[in-house]
């Protein structure tokens, strides 16, 4: 079933004269549609939307030092909220000038007790539960899993 509200000819008329120079958001918010609407209907009547609207703000050479200071030191969320920006547009621009965002607090170490906890199940299936038990990623408690299952196994061997 389809909800959408017909487009009507005026609507249309005001989207090919706004496209060429207003930004897709701003030019949604005009036309009280969603982005995706207008963008659908700009495409399917052949108007270009304008180009690079909603390219990213530019880098200021004070945040680029700003996250040459704060790598390593600093977790990318904390780099981010300094900057007012993403934590995604801090990666890229660090990607781009080669800089490390590796910073020992993005990293949250495991405790003795949450090994105990992880050495203790015995069946995998019941790994989700433990991810959220101690509050990491079902991805970092696999992974832990796994490699404590081989130095398992590895020191069955040894004594073998």
């Amino acid at each position: 079933m389809n909800n959408q509200k017909p487009w009507t000819y005026p609507e249309i008329e005001r989207l090919r004269q706004l496209a060429p120079t207003t930004p897709l958001t701003a030019l949604a918010e005009a036309l009280g549609r969603t982005v995706d609407s207008v963008r659908m209907k700009a495409y399917s009547c052949g108007v270009n939307i304008k180009p690079h609207a909603n390219a990213a703000k530019p880098w200021l050479s004070s945040e680029i030092k700003t996250l040459r200071d704060g790598a390593g030191k600093a977790t990318t969320l904390e780099i981010a909220g300094l900057l007012c920006r993403t934590e995604h547009a801090v990666q890229l621009m660090a990607r781009r000038l080669g800089v490390s965002l590796c910073c020992r607090d993005d990293y949250k170490r495991w405790t003795e007790g949450e090994l105990i906890m992880l050495n203790a199940v015995e069946r995998p299936r019941d790994l989700p539960h433990l991810a959220d038990v101690l509050g990491r990623s079902l991805s970092s408690v696999t992974s832990r899993y796994q490699r404590e299952r081989r130095k398992e196994k590895e020191k069955r061997n040894e004594i073998k």
